[in-house]
């Protein structure tokens, strides 16, 4: 079972995320998701400082990674939704969700899909 999560967050939102318990109930699984996502936040926005073009590159970007059962990252990609950023912010941004664990999980793949505004 695939179940997919949108979760709506800017670029300047970060929220501490506490350690994970090895196993989190499906209740928790969502909030748990979100505060791990807030809280790797700096690391997409250091893809954007590292790489940015001048004032050029501005636009919003999709992160968009599957969470095996396991917990760990089975697919990952990013794709420019609107504006211009250049390949290597959208690689950088790919790297760090590839680098994102989570608890294992009872009900399966996870799909996030979540954009994230660089202004």
């Amino acid at each position: 079972m695939k179940i997919n999560i949108y979760l709506a967050l800017t670029l300047f939102l970060i929220t501490s995320c506490s350690s994970a318990p090895e196993y989190l109930s499906d209740d928790n699984k969502n909030i748990f998701i979100k505060n791990k996502i807030d809280a790797s936040i700096p690391k997409y926005k250091s893809c954007f400082n590292q790489h940015k073009r001048n004032n050029i590159d501005k636009g919003i970007a999709k992160v968009s990674f599957t969470i095996g059962k396991s917990g760990k990252i089975t697919e990952a990609n990013t794709k420019l939704t609107s504006g211009r950023l250049n390949n290597l912010i959208l690689k950088c941004m790919t790297n760090v969700s590839k680098n994102l664990s989570f608890p294992p999980s009872s009900i399966g793949e996870i799909q996030i899909n979540q954009p994230i505004n660089f202004h």
